[in-house]
């Protein structure tokens, strides 16, 4: 390749350049820094299902599901000893396209899903604030074969 064919590939590449560039429309790099400060709430989890789904149904007809999830981790201990620690996670999820039948959402089931983290506030019978940490699901998988 010689040089001025050199020089047309690099204007036409710095040319084009910016068609390429996601953030093209931000006009100047304060911009470009704030669209990658955005945060993202974003959870996906393996495990079992822990009880069989809570299907609740609103007065407009909306159908939801409740149920716990555990996810197991193998920790090495300082002396390399191996322990399963389980955690488990409060789910919600709204019947809507792509969802599976909430009724295939049984104890021992084993599933993945994505979702985002939601801390609700509530107030119990003797007043007392208290604050709960629950994953919205926006997609499962129920597989065929584990």
């Amino acid at each position: 390749m010689g040089i001025v064919q050199f020089k047309r590939l690099y204007v036409l590449i710095m040319w084009l350049s910016p068609f390429f560039d996601p953030y093209f429309v931000c006009e100047t790099k304060f911009e470009k820094e704030d669209i990658m400060d955005r945060s993202l709430n974003k959870v996906e989890l393996k495990g079992r299902v822990g009880q069989d789904a809570r299907i609740l149904r609103t007065e407009n007809g909306s159908v939801a599901a409740r149920f716990t999830l555990a996810t197991n981790e193998i920790i090495k201990g300082r002396d390399d000893s191996l322990r399963e620690e389980v955690t488990w996670h409060n789910i919600v999820a709204w019947s809507r396209k792509g969802m599976p039948d909430f009724d295939k959402i049984r104890k021992g089931t084993f599933l993945g899903l994505e979702g985002k983290i939601r801390y609700v506030k509530y107030t119990t019978s003797g007043g007392e604030e208290k604050m709960t940490t629950e994953i919205v699901a926006q997609k499962i998988v129920i597989p065929l074969v584990e």
